[in-house]
């Protein structure tokens, strides 16, 4: 037995237990490797053939088994015992696979209806893995729904246990159901700021041959907005023009990507074809009654204004990006319009109206988990808090947004926190701590590669840094000198 048994341990363990176990009760626990977990209701649905008493008495046998353990109320065959027999079923041929996920996705489908909350979240992302197994195309379409519903809420966590749930197929992945879970495998990989991991993974989302045509559009726009976010404008602006030129002409589609095309052309300094691209994205927009493009772009017409200092246009248009986000009872995206509202009111020095936004900024990213937004909103209220005589309150904020920006690997925005909290340092006469907040900035704007950066954070260090000076006393002797020759020729003139 041992000799016809797989060639690995935990395989040949699998094998040879089967081999021991009665013909009915192997299949059950074949069958069973399907689900992460099982109970009895769940093998009723696996086995719904089996008289009551013979699955009962099989379900004992399998709970005694060594490679099965409890898990709060249900049973779980161990991780590698369940993936060598799970792989099993991807390869075997005929159609007892599909079929028993079918069973499975319809008893969950059954559960859903009843549950709420978490417990529904739970049983939408189990309905959503037999579903794959059932009928490949359709479980990948709820895939998606499933994770854009979970990215727009910012619940990313979920969003990558949607995606481990999947590679578990990856046997038997069709090339357009590779394409898909790449795409949003380099979404989340982008929102956590792991952007080389993103950039691979777009490309080879667009290197695959069966990528569907609205996800290779897709992809490529986001791969522009990756590099926006990098600062690379001009391989931004290449990767935008491709999706601009290859996007049919539908309003649904188009002005996001005219929009983001003219955020890259703000970045390289281009106010003019910015205003212009945006101004062509929000009539398309309003033509389509795309309310989330038409509220973004007004929240970015509010930013270009402001980058020159125009500050009636910049409220403006941040307070029409607020009317159709209100529209929309969208509460989440309402915290990056309070963040530029509150910067323009601090550049108005107008600090109280600045608190209030920032603040409301805050609490909308807080509620949502939105740990990008809590670092950009506390750096901004440490400018608030420092011109208000709260230093204490402003160093905190800052030193929390730097290490939110840390975890988020964005040296960028981490050098440009610690650098505000070593000018406050400044402010106060404490050249130590300012000092060392200078280096650090001057190596994490290295670090995220902005030399220039760097270059004027090491001068304004420079000035800090000042040469040991003469003591009192040997300025006397030059002094007397002074004095002695200019009685010399008092005397002389009067002689």
């Amino acid at each position: 037995m041992l000799a016809s048994a797989a060639a690995t341990t935990a395989d040949g363990g699998c094998e040879l237990l089967l081999s021991q176990l009665p013909a009915a009760a192997g299949q059950c626990l074949r069958l069973c490797a399907i689900p992460h977990q099982f109970d009895r209701e769940i093998l009723a649905a696996l086995q719904p053939d089996l008289a009551v008493e013979e699955r009962e008495a099989i379900y004992c046998r399998l709970e005694r088994l060594a490679l099965v353990s409890p898990r709060g109320a249900m049973l779980a065959i161990h991780d590698t015992a369940r993936k060598y027999l799970f792989n099993k079923w991807l390869t075997a041929e005929g159609g007892a696979f599909q079929e028993a996920s079918e069973r499975l996705r319809a008893f969950f489908a059954r559960q859903e209806a009843g549950t709420t909350g978490q417990a529904q979240s739970d049983t939408l992302r189990r309905r959503m893995f037999h579903w794959i197994g059932a009928d490949q195309p359709a479980g990948v379409a709820e895939f998606e729904r499933l994770c854009r519903a979970d990215r727009k809420a910012a619940r990313l966590s979920d969003c990558a246990s949607l995606i481990a749930l999947v590679h578990e197929y990856d046997a038997i992945l069709t090339g357009a159901s590779q394409g898909a879970l790449l795409y949003h495998e380099a979404k989340l990989a982008a929102d956590r700021s792991d952007n080389d991991v993103a950039e691979r993974l777009f490309r080879t989302a667009l290197g695959n041959a069966s990528l569907r045509p609205g996800l290779r559009l897709k992809t490529r726009n986001r791969l522009g907005l990756l590099y926006s976010s990098e600062r690379r404008w001009d391989d931004a602006i290449a990767e935008l023009q491709i999706a601009r030129a290859t996007t049919p002409m539908e309003p649904r589609q188009l002005p996001m990507i005219i929009h983001d095309l003219a955020v890259a052309w703000r970045g390289k300094g281009n106010r003019e074809r910015s205003e212009r691209l945006l101004e062509e994205a929000i009539a398309l927009a309003d033509v389509g009654e795309n309310l989330l493009c038409l509220a973004t772009a007004w929240n970015s017409l509010g930013t270009l204004h402001r980058s020159f200092r125009d500050y009636p246009r910049a409220i403006g248009s941040y307070e029409k990006s607020l009317s159709y986000l209100e529209r929309m009872n969208d509460r989440f995206r309402r915290s990056a319009v309070y963040n530029n509202l509150g910067d323009v009111y601090a550049e108005l020095s107008d600090w109280q109206k600045s608190q209030k936004y920032f603040e409301m900024s805050l609490e909308v990213s807080r509620a949502a988990a939105d740990t990008v937004g809590q670092a950009k909103t506390l750096t901004n209220l440490m400018r608030v808090y420092s011109n208000s005589q709260r230093k204490d309150e402003a160093i905190s904020a800052g030193t929390t947004a730097f290490q939110y920006f840390l975890g988020l690997r964005d040296e960028f925005n981490a050098a440009a926190a610690i650098l505000r909290i070593a000018k406050i340092h400044r402010s106060a006469k404490r050249v130590s701590q300012a000092l060392e907040g200078y280096g650090k900035a001057i190596e994490l704007y290295e670090a995220a590669g902005d030399k220039q950066a760097a270059q004027d954070v090491e001068l304004e260090r420079a000035t800090l840094i000042k040469p040991l000076g003469l003591p009192w006393w040997a300025w006397v002797f030059p002094l007397l000198l002074l004095l002695l020759a200019t009685a010399i020729i008092v005397l002389i003139a009067r002689s």
